[in-house]
């Protein structure tokens, strides 16, 4: 994940990235335990990740061309992100700010919340959900700001407003999670393409609809899988088509 995941974004987690080969027909894919792979699907984005190279994404053309391939694109969200560091008195830690949709915000991320909440913010005020582990390493709690910042741009107070846990050590200590809006106006929209992320009403279609849709949109955009996405996390690999 992260900045576009790794295409043209985040130095501190492109390492978690692993593009496999697309040239097997899938038939089925193992991997590590379901709780593993929900809670990096549901923070990654979903089934199926659009990447683009360029400062702007057709989002709805996206959208729209994934449906033609596959009517069983059960939901479509608009992501950004970015790395940032945030500081508490002397500490300072390098982090991944994450923009979500407020839908998403609601339905996936604050299962994940273990104290507060994210409400509706304005650029002139965000707030952040980070999580708990984090939390713990800065000596913050729900009320207190942080100068977060987002280079070249220079820090500002951000607070915090919900804390979250995963269980996940990764994402316990190093995402922060703000409403889209919120995220945009600190990462400056013109340093972050917008992430196209799908979900499928079948995971396990997720491989053939990413490689069709690659197809048919070309160069401009890179197109993942959620198992090519979270590979080196959870070993997932797709298994060739006997026939």
């Amino acid at each position: 994940m992260i900045a576009t995941i790794g295409i043209v974004g985040s130095a501190k987690f492109n390492h978690w990235i692993s593009f496999g080969s697309a040239a097997a027909a899938p038939a089925a894919v193992t991997f590590e335990p379901i709780a593993t792979q929900q809670i990096l699907r549901d923070f990654a984005g979903g089934d199926v990740v659009v990447l683009s190279k360029k400062a702007f994404t057709d989002a709805a053309g996206v959208v729209a061309t994934a449906t033609r391939i596959d009517s069983d694109v059960v939901t479509a969200d608009t992501s950004v992100m970015a790395d940032c560091t945030v500081q508490h008195g002397t500490i300072t830690l390098t982090c991944v700010v994450k923009g979500v949709t407020p839908r998403r915000m609601k339905t996936v991320v604050t299962r994940y919340f273990t104290d507060g909440s994210i409400a509706a913010d304005s650029a002139s005020e965000p707030v952040m959900s980070i999580g708990a582990t984090l939390a713990a390493t800065l000596g913050v709690k729900i009320g207190d700001t942080l100068d977060l910042a987002v280079p070249p741009n220079a820090a500002r107070p951000v607070r915090v407003t919900a804390i979250h846990e995963t269980g996940f050590a990764e994402y316990d200590l190093h995402l922060i999670v703000m409403n889209l809006g919120t995220a945009q106006a600190v990462i400056g929209t013109a340093m972050s393409a917008p992430t196209v992320e799908l979900e499928l009403g079948h995971a396990d279609k997720a491989h053939h609809v990413a490689r069709e849709l690659q197809a048919a949109l070309g160069d401009t955009y890179k197109v993942i899988d959620w198992c090519e996405l979270n590979q080196k996390f959870l070993g997932c690999t797709w298994q060739p088509s006997a026939d």
